[in-house]
This record gives C-alpha cells, structure tokens and sequence, in this order.
C-alpha cells in the first residue's frame, strides 16, 4: 500500500518552482563531462563487494554476512523464535542506508543490491530464509519498481514455502507522481530517507516481541505520516561513468530523488531560510503540518558540510514553529547522514506527524545500529506484547518435483513458447514504439530456456509445474517483465496449493499478485489488461474459447488506452495511441497456444 493517496502534487508550489520548470535556460537537460568521475575506489565493479568487507571490519561485533551481499544482525540466530524480523535493502550507494541500521531495535537483515540498482529476488528471498522464526517476516521496501518486484518475488516464494511474511511499501517524495500531474500514472511517490522512521518505530516494535500484526500497523502508521523533499547543488557519479554537469554553478535543482535522477525543477540557488520554507510549502500541501507534533530528519545526501545541514535545521524548525499557518511543535529534530546518494551536495528534509506518545517512545527506544544517531538507555523498552504463530512446516524443496509430466500440458506449454519465439520481432517493433524496444527479446529468452527444460518438467502437478517455471523465469528473464512472471508463478502455486484450489483460481492469484506488486490494474494499459478479464472469465465458469477471446479482447483495447503505468507511461497518450501494449498481446498469444 503506497503511503498518500493520489491527490495532490506541486499544488501551490511556489513561485520558486514556477521559475525552473517556465524558465528555458533552466531546461531539464544533462549534459555529461568528458571527463571521467574521481573515485577513492580500485575497479568500479568492486565498489560493492570492498565495501562489504569493509563494513565486516568497522562492525564484526553487530553484523555477519551471508550469501547474495545480505548482511545480518550478529545475533539473528538467537532473536528468530521470539520475534518478528525486520529486512530491508536496495542499491548500494546511499550508505549509511541499509547496512548502517541493522542491529538491535531495527533491523534484522539488510540485501544491498549493486549501485543504483535492486538487489536480486534470489538475494531477498536467502535473507528472508535465513532469519524468519515462527513470528514471521516483515520487507520494508521503497517505492522503486525494481525493489517492488524483486522484494514481492522473493515475498510469495517464501509464502509458498510456509513462511510468514507481510511486505510494506514507502514512498515519502511529496514532490512528484500524484495529482494532476501525474497524470493518472501508478509508479507512486519514491521512497526516500522518511524509510529511515519506519525502521525506527517498526524495529522497537519487533524489539518488544509483538506480533507480526503489531509490527505491520507500527510500520504503517509512520509510513502513512511521512513525506520527504530534497534540494542539491552538484549531481552525483555512479562509479565507472562521466561527471554530470547538469546543475551549473549558482543553481539548485529541487526535488530530486537519490539515484541521480533530475529533480522537478533547476532555479537560482537561494539563501537557505527560502529554501526551507519551499520545501515545507510542499511538505505541508501533501502532508498537512500545521499544528502537528513532529519529528523531523535534515539529511546530507552525501557532499554537504555538517555546517550547513545545521543551519538548514534551524531554518527548518523556525519555519515549521514560528510560520503563522503552521505552528507546528517540534518533537525531535535528527541531522546527518542516513540515506545518501554517493557525494551529491544536498540535502533532504523529512517530516513524520507523530499521532501519539508510543511513537515517540519508539523512536527513543535503544537500538544499537550503528547509522542512527540517538541512543537511550536499554531499560527504555517500549513494551511486550507477545503474539501467537503458527509453525508451517511445508517446504518447497520437499515437493515432488520429479512426478511424471503430463505429455497434453508438456506439448501445449512448448507450442505456447515456440509461438511467442515466433512473435518476437513483432512484440519488439510494438515495444520500440511504446516502450524501449525489447518486450520480444526478453519473452524469448524466458520460453527458450522453458523449451530447454519442457520434457522435464512435472506437468503432472499443477503447484509443483508453477514452482518449476517459477525458478526457471527468475533464472532467464530479466527486466519488469520477468520478475511479474516470477510473483505470478509464486503466487499461483501458492494458491494451488491449497484444498478444492482449480487452476482458474491459480489464475486469479497469480494476476492478483501482479497488481498488488506491480501497481498495476485493468485499465492502466498493461499485460494485466489481458489478464484480468481472462481471468474474470475463468473464475466465473467460462470455456477455454471465452478465456482466448476475453485476452485477445483485452489486448486489442490497451491501442486505445492511455499509457498509466510502465514504460509507456512516460510518454504522451500521442505517441503511443494505435499501438497495442506488447506485454498484453504476449500474454493474449500464450493463453491462446496454451488453450487452444
């Protein structure tokens, strides 16, 4: 569940903004040095694995490495039975954020991906095995498509082994995606440094030993409180490329994200006290403020002095108190390094509305990671509030995977694959139109190796066959496409699994599964456009000639759709008008070899 509804964006941003996007010698483009960037590193390619042992070595006494780059609290094995644990993770590169706030009272486990970039289903899925006892698991994820779906794939593998996990999504930028501006789209506010507080409260809370329900609604009720906006004077350089000279001397860019990405706006820096009050003028639009009791996180995004982030906190904190259509009330006040973004030279500011004492009691609470700035005393313990769980004891390696193949369903899954092999110019050619040009590429590299495997696999059991192309998708496809694949494998296996389970209703799971993880729904001019109906025709009892001609069908309306999600919804409805979505007509192409 994303944290705001979709209502309001930029609304009443001030003249300040106004001035970047109307201003053309302000224009949003990059233009990247010659010359390459300054690193304190060996090879580029090593940057993650150093710094992993690095982090071994600064912090042997609080934290351990496993397999896939996850790191653990040392004492993970001695904590599982009795509480909820905590994962979360992403790109490297933002460092003291992830590694820097595993331990006691926070988190259990941290999966960092490379630089930038989401870490690997296989990577989430070791680190929930690893440390989730009978109360179960809790991901902490931010509002990245590739977090969602990596973290999501890994969450319904683990359910489909009887393992406990609950999955929340935080996205905290008040400065984009929403409202009118958004257009309709469904990528959401990105998860920034607000993530750092549901670490916080959701970790005293797994501390206290409560119930993975407990936890869930602790980390809820901060991630529906936060929103977070930041302001930078330099770019950042991933490892290995150019220097960017996007932001030039005497200007700021607003609104920007921690990936490098262009923030909303480039304008004439100004003094710090204007900048603060921009950027709570759009905290306060989407996260009312006025009034609030607050906790509030000045963040260095990685190149600013620790000088200047305190002048921007007493700025801050004037603007919020003194601010006659604010009075708010300043509870806490944090200033450093959380969630960086390489040596940007910025900062962000978060605001948390905290609705009641446990939470600043939570927030207080003694946590020994080493990223968080305050400690208190151990005998602050928030409270105990034990909770049953149930024990599953069904393991996915147990399953009979070896049963014999069903010689129908083996010889219709290979006519599926050769047809979408066939097809893979023309999903390519639709994909260069409303997408980046290799919706076909990557459908054929994931039926090739399903062809490769075909006769192998147990065809014979409809939960263990889904589990079978499940590992394979995961191995062989890559990208958005691959990773829904692999989340609706999962869920769909999951699903049979269960008692009088047919494989309609395995059907319907799986593109359940797909939108609550993809954020996608009928509509939004997706693959789910042809899924959903078909599905919607399955469960209610229709044939396998209605099921075809609800996907075709389906397919054939997103040419008409405007672009809300994916690729294509960063393109004008123009653009892509007339052209069908190319995941849709793959999906509609498969169910019909499939069932034909």
């Amino acid at each position: 569940m994303l944290v705001y509804r979709n209502q309001l964006l930029l609304v009443d941003l001030p003249s300040l903004l106004r001035q970047g996007a109307n201003d053309p010698t302000l224009a949003m483009s990059a233009t990247p040095s010659a010359l390459p960037a300054s690193k304190l590193l060996n090879a580029s390619e090593d940057a993650v694995s150093e710094m992993i042992e690095g982090i071994l070595l600064a912090h042997n006494d609080l934290v351990e490495l496993v397999p896939h780059n996850v790191l653990m609290r040392r004492d993970y094995k001695s904590t599982k039975e009795d509480r909820v644990a905590l994962i979360s993770g992403g790109g490297s590169g933002h460092e003291p954020a992830h590694a820097g706030f595993i331990g006691e009272g926070m988190l259990t486990a941290a999966v960092l991906g490379g630089v930038f970039a989401s870490p690997t289903a296989a990577a989430v899925y070791a680190a929930i095995c690893e440390v989730t006892g009978p109360k179960g698991c809790l991901l902490i994820v931010k509002n990245y498509t590739g977090d969602r779906l990596n973290f999501g794939i890994a969450a319904e593998k683990a359910k489909a082994n009887g393992l406990k996990v609950e999955m929340i999504i935080v996205g905290d930028d008040v400065a984009v995606n929403a409202g009118a501006e958004s257009n309709g789209t469904i990528t959401g506010r990105r998860g920034l440094a607000g993530t750092l507080f549901v670490h916080k409260v959701a970790g005293a809370a797994a501390e206290a030993g409560e119930s993975l329900a407990e936890v869930y609604a602790a980390a809820q009720s901060v991630a529906n409180g936060v929103g977070s906006m930041g302001v930078a004077l330099t770019t950042c350089t991933v490892p290995g490329s150019t220097v960017s000279t996007r932001i030039s001397p005497g200007e700021m860019e607003l609104g920007l994200g921690i990936h490098g990405e262009p923030g909303r706006a480039r304008v004439p820096l100004k003094p710090v006290d204007e900048i603060a009050e921009t950027i709570i003028k759009q905290i306060n639009a989407v996260l009312p403020l006025s009034g609030k009791r607050l906790a509030v996180m000045i963040n260095n995004l990685g190149g600013t002095p620790l000088m200047e982030l305190y002048v921007a906190a007493r700025a801050v904190r004037n603007y919020l108190t003194t601010h006659s259509g604010l009075n708010a009330q300043v509870e806490r006040m944090y200033v450093g390094s959380f969630m960086t973004s390489l040596e940007m030279q910025g900062l962000m500011v978060t605001c948390f509305v905290v609705e009641n004492p446990l939470q600043i009691a939570r927030m207080d609470a003694f946590t020994a990671a080493p990223g968080w700035p305050k400690r208190t005393s151990k005998k602050q313990v928030v409270q105990d509030l034990s909770g049953d769980s149930k024990v599953y004891g069904f393991s996915i390696e147990s399953e009979a995977y070896g049963s014999n193949p069903d010689p129908d369903i083996t010889e219709r899954l290979k006519r599926a694959c050769h047809v979408l092999i066939e097809n893979e110019k023309r999903l390519n050619d639709m994909d260069g139109i409303v997408g980046d040009g290799d919706c076909g590429l990557t459908i054929k590299s994931g039926a090739k190796a399903i062809l490769d495997q075909a006769d192998t696999l147990p065809s014979s059991n409809p939960s263990s066959m889904c589990a079978a192309l499940a590992e394979i998708i995961q191995k062989s496809m890559g990208g958005s496409s691959g990773a829904v694949m692999n989340i609706m494998l999962c869920a769909a296996r999951t699903q049979l699994l269960e008692d009088g389970a047919t494989w309609a209703s395995g059907f319907q799971a799986a593109v359940e599964a797909a939108s609550f993880y993809g954020g996608a729904k009928e509509g939004y001019r997706t693959l789910l456009d042809a899924l959903i109906p078909a599905a919607r025709t399955a469960t209610s009892g229709g044939s396998s000639e209605d099921v075809i001609a609800a996907a075709k069908e389906g397919a054939e309306k997103t040419a008409t759709m405007r672009p809300l999600a994916g690729r294509s919804s960063y393109l004008s409805e123009a653009q892509v008008n007339g052209t069908a979505d190319p995941g849709a007509v793959a999906a509609a192409l498969f169910l019909e070899s499939l069932l034909q």
